[in-house]
């Protein structure tokens, strides 16, 4: 961790001299802190991205693995035909037809509400694990399970 942080401070000095703006070492340090302490949001990462979690996770995400947290056990056979779309503007789509709204409930929770024609709310939220460009790792917490759903976008 100690060279990670190193390294950062190194990449950051060097383009900051770079580019004609000068700090000392304390302030550089303290700018390190504070940037990689408020950006480490989920418990498999990423640890630091440039990207928002809205512009990460608007995509088309294609189910990769389905993994219980408890046993370890996972599947991975005839679940890629699942494919969930964020949309920018909130809207979700999923591979089944199903459509409704997306929207952050907090760092780490996702909530998904689908359209009903019964007028009945019919909603699921997501504990996020992990949120990149490439990857997308949710768990859906139950009493008698919890399962961890791993997407990579659609190619």
């Amino acid at each position: 961790m100690v060279k990670f942080v190193k390294k950062i401070i190194f990449k950051m000095k060097s383009y900051l001299l770079r580019t004609g703006i000068y700090l000392n070492k304390f302030s550089l340090i303290i700018l390190s802190v504070v940037l990689l302490t408020a950006c480490l949001q989920y418990d498999d990462g990423p640890f630091f991205s440039f990207f928002t979690r809205k512009a990460r996770i608007t995509n088309s995400w294609q189910l990769e693995e389905i993994e219980n947290v408890y046993t370890g056990s996972s599947c991975d056979s005839n679940i890629s035909m699942m494919v969930w779309t964020f949309k920018q503007d909130g809207d979700f789509w999923k591979s089944d037809n199903s459509t409704g709204e997306w929207e952050f409930l907090d760092q780490n929770t996702v909530k998904i509400s689908y359209d009903t024609k019964t007028g009945i709310d019919s909603s699921e939220t997501y504990d996020i694990m992990r949120l990149t460009m490439k990857q997308l790792w949710i768990i859906k917490e139950a009493p008698w399970d919890s399962l961890k759903y791993k997407y990579v976008p659609v190619k």
